[in-house]
């Protein structure tokens, strides 16, 4: 039986959407799940038959995918981050752009008495969730939809040992900081964020996968919960306030990630009541900001 805790998963940039390097690959960093998969329609005949069976079943058009979960570190999803807003770190900043950035992916299973290896190719981020709650490290989600995967085999890709994973802390919710409309005089006490893609597969005849993958907007939408301890945050519901949102993380070696969402607005304003608290939950939407040119603004500092 293979076992999880000896699963490994690699990833490489590709330079042609679809092809796979055979070197440059690396191990990448998650926290289970990750599962290389492909959900394919079926089809059944419609035909009517005397002895009331259907009569065959094919497999049709392939959707080959894969979610990664994570915790947020330094350094190890730079390159994915790159194909999650299709732009490109220019001096540590990466701004939402317009250029598709395809991904390999490999699931090993080491443990097998013949390892098994499985590789998804052509794979463009199709969002990504990020969840900052109390308590706990910083957490999310990577979506990829790609244009093929393989069956498994005994054969990997790049034979040569990987690149190892990195090693950088993983980030939490206690150090940092947050600023909202330019201010921190609302205490904030969760945030999240879902960056959405539009993807679209595009099929064709004679080709069970994806001929290519459109996008559509990039769509940012969250939320933030805070203490009831004054209108400010309410009012900005009410009154159709246009706000923004900033909020930096940093691990324990003093390197950091801020996300700047320049421009939103909140669709929601409703209080949590308890015995013992209210608190104000606001959900928003996120559109574009002219100055900075992007709807999210990522920057690091390694």
């Amino acid at each position: 039986m293979a076992e999880g805790s000896r699963r490994r998963l690699s990833f490489v940039a590709e330079v042609t959407a679809g092809t796979s390097p055979t070197t440059g690959w690396a191990i990448l960093r998650t926290t289970g799940d990750g599962v290389v998969t492909d959900a394919k329609q079926m089809l059944n005949s419609a035909e009517l038959r005397s002895d009331r069976g259907v009569g065959i079943l094919r497999h049709g058009n392939s959707l080959p995918q894969i979610n990664i979960p994570f915790e947020l570190s330094t350094g190890t999803y730079d390159s994915i981050l790159q194909s999650a807003l299709q732009g490109t770190w220019t001096t540590n900043i990466l701004n939402q752009g317009t250029t598709k950035k395809y991904h390999s992916f490999e699931e090993g299973f080491l443990d097998m008495t013949t390892p098994q290896y499985q590789q998804l190719k052509g794979a463009l981020c199709s969002g990504f969730d990020l969840n900052v709650t109390p308590n706990a490290m910083v957490t999310g989600n990577f979506r990829f939809t790609g244009l093929s995967v393989s069956a498994l085999s005994g054969t990997p890709i790049q034979a040569a040992a990987h690149t190892a994973q990195t090693t950088t802390p993983s980030y939490d919710s206690f150090t940092g900081s947050i600023l909202e409309g330019g201010g921190s005089t609302v205490i904030v006490t969760a945030l999240s964020l879902n960056y959405d893609n539009g993807v679209d597969p595009k099929y064709r005849l004679m080709q069970t996968g994806p001929d290519r993958i459109a996008t559509g907007r990039a769509n940012l939408t969250g939320s933030i919960s805070a203490f009831f301890d004054n209108a400010t945050l309410a009012n900005k519901f009410f009154s159709e306030t246009e706000t923004s949102l900033s909020f930096t993380l940093t691990d324990s070696a003093s390197k950091s990630y801020t996300f700047l969402i320049p421009k939103l607005k909140y669709t929601g304003g409703p209080r949590e009541v308890s015995e013992n608290q209210i608190m104000l939950n606001l959900p928003f939407q996120a559109y574009m900001d002219s100055v900075t040119g992007t709807t999210l603004r990522i920057t690091r500092v390694p």
